[in-house]
């Protein structure tokens, strides 16, 4: 992988495989921290926000971003390969990421961020009391 490709950083660590921490919930009680007894991510199925999704697809999702940072190149939605330049190469990542409208291929991409705003609210908040 190129420099030119990482933009000079280095890659993040995820934490999909690891249990959540008890964390502070600012809708919530203010004073109090909420912990779940058992941590680890869970599958999603809200059917109040229609969002159902699981931690595979997550794991998918990241993969495939990943690898394509590591390919220095992005697949579009008519299955042809984009290059991550310098120039332009972030922005197509951040769309990816984001899951917006401009994201180069939904499909294979996912909807990482969105979706993990849920991954990490769900175990803390799971009868939907706080979101």
């Amino acid at each position: 992988m190129s420099a030119a490709a990482t933009n000079h950083q280095q890659e993040v660590l995820y934490l999909l495989d690891r249990p959540t921490e008890p964390f502070f919930v600012p809708k919530g009680d203010r004073r109090a921290v909420f912990d779940v007894p058992n941590n680890d991510f869970l599958d999603i199925d809200r059917e109040i926000d229609q969002i159902k999704f699981d931690i595979q697809d997550m794991d998918r999702w990241r993969d495939r971003i990943i690898e394509a940072i590591h390919l220095g190149r992005v697949i579009n939605d008519r299955g042809e390969n984009v290059d991550l330049t310098e120039e332009g190469g972030i922005d197509i990542l951040g769309n990816i990421v984001e899951a917006s409208i401009l994201s180069i291929n939904r499909n294979l991409y996912g909807n990482l961020h969105n979706m993990g705003h849920f991954l990490l609210a769900v175990p803390h908040d799971p009868d939907n009391r706080y979101l």
